[in-house]
């Protein structure tokens, strides 16, 4: 019994083997490579990509579980993962081309992730709906465009969806957000610049979602928020972002009914009136953004007081307050100094008066305080010495007065930014002090340093920006000082280890000799270079394109040489429409106080707050030769561009107007040849042209821009083979100018319409003399006797005078 009970049990196994087997073999399991079907799909989608770096080199033999980005199942060997996410989003390793269906045939695809690369602004694939196990969707920065799919919200696995799109290249759109309430498994909703402008339903999509813990929507054009739902829904909701819209006018009151809500930004929006005090329902709190809400009234918020009443206490879990911008009022209040947990202060730019107690000292977890640009007066406290976490401190612009020592910045052994200026401030430090600290970025205009020249700085050996005018100084400049920047006539050799310096302003100054090659090769993180008005000479380094950051480049004034380099049309930042400055760019914006002069529209003007939305090259007043590379034509954002004052040849590129951005064109003062092309007259952006002073020839082309905004003769004079309106010359073939034509056309419609009265008139009177004649017979009979009568009146003349003449 027992031998026949082993035999049954050998068999269960040995069918239990067979079928395993079976299993294995048909997931490609035994010779552990990847799926074949699965394989060719692969290479099939791969047909479909543009890859001009070779990204996916690695694409080739029989297990794809080995190809970059790529990753299967460790049991299945199924493929779960395809990560395409370009790492380098401003080098050109974009990835582009056609997203083929074939990928479909990874049936088991968990992750996909095609975030960072160029599609050309194509819509988004209605095939990604039908990834039934996907859990991980990241789109963003993809080049992708158009209106999102509904089908998206078939995938109910989904738990990550990233649609931001931080570069404004392409945008995605949503014409009905019912499809989100689909999504059921969400945790983390990303879609930064998805334009909702138009959408009524995106609130009650979200608040079906049961397991939503993040909701970002800053900058989706979302005007009107129902100020409050029937059922909050929000029960796992921690992070919820609507910066950047322009919500009105004061804050829905269902928020305030998520009580694990750890996050909320609301800035940058329309708000109006008073903080509310159900703020104090939040007791989650620990990140509270309500900047740059300019219609925001009152002293800070009364609310926040409140919350430290409860059990659970604001002031163990708040950690970020940023209140700047707003139209807050009052004095700093004693409760505001309880937040022992406060990380980062922001009451900036407001109208707060009063002084700092020296309870400031107590929030020691404090590592950035802005407190810049508002009314506060009275001297500093030494309290402030004892902030050891303090990296970042602005007091700019207030009523400070006194003394600032060595007790002030004592233990801050982290501070990186010290921003003093524009205060009545005395810095007293002793003659050998060594600060405890290495700063990059010092601001003191207008404090008092001097007489002798501030020693200390000799030990400050990362200074990336230092202002100090109006100081106070008599000293003669030491020797060190000098070195520390690295000499004054030759564009500093010290600053090739700056990897992170965004801005480099060196304009008016008297710097002679080449631009550096290091400079596209070294400063990899710029975003504005001025160089303008200074000796430099020869060509321009062709690998300043590799600044994939730069936005504003300017070499006005200068004696720069050889052609505009091709390269230049790479300038990656220069081809994105921006809406929002970034976080980090927002913070220089407000901080660089001497902001960059750009030359556009016909002059310098400043443009302060929306100096990190342009793009701008300007590269006038030059000694440059060669043909405008048609590559710029590549630099789809370009706001402004001045090439005035060159030796430039050749002929205005007829793709210029691919710049459908640009706003300003100067290409004045060159030996330029040709036409001007006639799609220039469908820039409808263009708000200043100057091409005077060129070689340029023929018909002034007529259309929307060169029509209405450019009828100016000043725009085209110097060029004399140009014609046509508004010149006064006319263009061969014509015998007058456009102009003329014009009101030749004029005239001959009035003619037409006059020969046309005239015919009406005749008419009208015709048959009214004769269709009375017809349908009257008294007169008809009265006008014909009366006829009769005249004719035998007029033969009795005649024939009486020529008897006359006969005798």
């Amino acid at each position: 019994m027992a031998r026949g009970n082993a035999h049954f049990l050998i068999l269960i196994l040995s069918l239990l083997g067979i079928h395993l087997q079976e299993i294995n073999l048909c997931d490609g399991v035994l010779n552990s490579s990847c799926n074949p079907v699965e394989r060719s799909a692969l290479l099939e989608f791969k047909q479909g990509l543009k890859d001009t770096t070779n990204r996916l080199s690695s694409w080739m033999g029989e297990d794809c579980c080995k190809w970059e980005g790529v990753a299967c199942s460790n049991r299945t060997r199924h493929v779960i993962m395809l990560d395409l996410r370009n790492s380098h989003p401003f080098s050109n390793e974009s990835l582009g081309g056609e997203l083929k269906p074939s990928l479909l045939g990874l049936k088991y695809l968990k992750y996909l992730d095609l975030s960072m690369n160029n599609f050309g602004g194509v819509n988004v694939p209605k095939f990604m709906g039908s990834f039934h196990h996907l859990q991980y969707l990241n789109l963003s920065g993809a080049g992708l465009g158009g209106v999102l799919p509904h089908q998206l919200g078939n995938l109910s696995n989904l738990q990550y969806l990233d649609l931001n799109n931080d570069f404004g290249l392409d945008e995605f759109r949503i014409d009905d957000a019912l499809w989100i309430s689909g999504l059921s498994s969400l945790r983390h909703l990303k879609m930064k610049n998805v334009n909702l402008q138009n959408v009524s339903n995106w609130l009650q999509a979200l608040n079906v979602l049961p397991s939503v813990e993040e909701i970002h929507l800053s900058s989706c054009d979302i005007e009107h928020i129902p100020l409050s739902l029937q059922h909050v829904n929000f029960t796992s909701l921690a992070l919820l972002d609507l910066s950047g819209n322009r919500i009105s006018p004061s804050i829905p009151t269902w928020l305030f009914n998520i009580s694990g809500l750890q996050y909320l930004d609301l800035s940058h929006n329309n708000l109006h009136g008073h903080i509310p005090s159900l703020f104090e329902n939040l007791v989650s709190l620990n990140n509270l953004n309500l900047a740059a809400n300019s219609f925001i009234q009152g002293e800070i918020p009364i609310s926040l007081r409140n919350l430290c009443k409860l059990q659970s206490c604001i002031k163990t879990s708040l950690e970020i307050l940023e209140l700047s911008y707003t139209g807050l009022t009052g004095q700093l209040p004693e409760w505001l100094w309880e937040l022992k947990r406060l990380r980062s202060l922001d009451l900036s730019n407001n109208q707060i008066f009063g002084s700092i107690p020296a309870s400031l000292g107590q929030l020691v977890s404090l590592e950035e305080v802005y407190f810049n640009d508002n009314q506060i007066n009275g001297t500093i406290s030494e309290s402030v010495g004892r902030l050891s976490e303090l990296v970042y401190l602005d007091l700019n612009s207030n009523f400070f007065v006194g003394e600032m020592s060595e007790a002030h910045l004592a233990s801050l052994t982290k501070l990186k930014y010290l921003s003093l200026s524009s205060n009545s401030l005395a810095l007293k430090f002793e003659h050998n002090w060594l600060p405890p600290f290495q700063l990059e970025s010092i601001w003191m205009s207008s404090c008092i340093l001097g007489p002798d020249f501030p020693e200390w700085l000799q030990k400050q050996e990362n200074i990336l920006i230092l202002h100090m005018t109006n100081v106070g100084i008599v000293d003669a400049m030491p020797e060190w000082f000098w070195s520390l920047i690295s000499g004054a006539y030759y564009l500093p050799l010290s600053l090739k280890y700056c990897q992170k310096l965004l801005i480099l302003d060196l304009g008016y100054n008297e710097f002679s000799g080449e631009i550096p090659t290091w400079v596209g090769r070294r400063l990899i993180s710029l975003q504005f270079l001025r160089l303008r008005s200074n000796k430099l000479c020869g060509n321009i380094p062709p690998n300043l394109s590799l600044l994939g950051n730069i936005q504003i480049l300017d070499l006005v004034g200068n004696k720069l040489s050889g052609t505009i380099p091709q390269s230049f049309g790479n300038f990656i930042a220069m081809t994105v429409i921006r809406k929002i400055p970034s976080l980090l760019m927002h913070v220089l914006e407000v901080y660089y106080m001497e902001s960059m002069l750009v030359s556009t529209k016909g002059g310098s003007q400043e443009y302060n707050k929306l100096l990190t939305l342009l793009n701008i090259m300007d590269l006038s007043n030059n000694n440059l030769i060669g043909k405008i590379p048609t590559e710029l034509m590549n630099l789809s954002g370009l706001f402004g561009l001045d090439l005035s004052g060159n030796h430039l040849t050749g002929e205005i590129p007829e793709k210029i107007s691919a710049l459908q951005q640009l706003e300003s064109l100067d290409l004045s003062r060159n030996n330029l040849s040709g036409g001007i092309p006639h799609s220039m007259a469908n820039m409808s952006s263009l708000g200043f042209l100057n091409l005077s002073y060129n070689n340029l020839s023929g018909e002034i082309p007529l259309g929307n821009q060169l029509l209405t905004l450019f009828s100016d003769p000043l725009v085209y004079m110097g060029n004399f083979d140009l014609c046509g309106f508004p010149l006064d010359r006319s263009c061969k073939g014509s015998e007058t100018t456009q102009t003329s034509n014009h009101i030749d056309d004029k005239n001959e419609n009035e003619m037409i319409w006059l020969y046309i009265s005239f015919a009406l008139g005749f008419l009208t009177g015709f048959w009214t003399i004769c269709g009375t004649l017809l349908l009257k017979k008294n007169w008809k009979i009265c006008y014909f006797r009366f006829f009769d009568n005249t004719f035998d009146k007029v033969y009795v003349c005649i024939m009486m005078n020529f008897r006359k003449f006969a005798l």
